[in-house]
């Protein structure tokens, strides 16, 4: 293991790693992108000299900040009407972070997963885990669409007779969802997973 050399300040002056004081920033909730000199700011203003940015790239539908849609452009969310900023407007702003305030910047590589509706996972399905390059995952795969035709009939009002509205706003509806699960459902999947596993085996 090497550890890194990390160098801040107009002087390049070292930074002890024992020194780091690094405050995380859900970058998606930082606004727009000229908002954040102002925001990232109150870090500096309490002490820390050094900021980790969650993935500043394009995300999702479902807005994980690591489901990325795009992973080499800065999101179109930071941009107000009329305007594009890039990754080199943001560069210049840790930069100024940097030499001006004494903070450095870090952020995530996301190379483990991405955004279902991401351009390149469409391009290279093979890139991704599937029921065909990795057929063990079949039984989760069917626990997962077996679970998804389950919320779509709770939200369609299918199993208010037991006690589960279309809406689950309270832990007695968790509940009763549980026991539902436990008793009904995992019944479907149990025979399911029988029929994967004989499937398997007898080829």
């Amino acid at each position: 293991m090497v550890d890194p050399v990390l160098h801040f300040g107009p002087y390049d002056e070292r930074l002890p790693l024992d020194s780091v004081c690094c405050q995380t920033v859900l970058t998606k909730s930082l606004g727009l992108f000229p908002d954040w000199k102002a925001r990232l700011r109150v870090a500096k203003e309490s002490g820390y000299n050094m900021i980790h940015f969650t993935p500043i790239q394009e995300l999702g539908k479902s807005n994980s900040a690591y489901a990325l849609k795009d992973q080499h452009t800065l999101s179109p969310a930071y941009s107000p009407l009329g305007q594009q900023y890039t990754l080199n407007d943001v560069s210049s702003l840790v930069r100024y972070m940097k030499e001006e305030w004494d903070i450095l910047s870090l952020t995530d590589l996301v190379f483990n997963h991405t955004a279902n509706e991401s351009p390149w996972i469409q391009q290279h399905p093979e890139c991704a885990y599937n029921v065909v390059n990795s057929p063990h995952l079949k039984p989760a795969y069917l626990l997962d669409r077996i679970l998804w035709h389950f919320s779509l009939d709770v939200a369609a009002g299918k199993w208010t007779y037991c006690g589960i509205p279309p809406e689950v706003n309270s832990e007695h509806h968790l509940n009763v969802i549980i026991m539902l699960c436990l008793i009904t459902l995992m019944v479907h999947v149990q025979n399911l997973c029988e029929i994967f596993v004989f499937v398997l085996y007898n080829k």
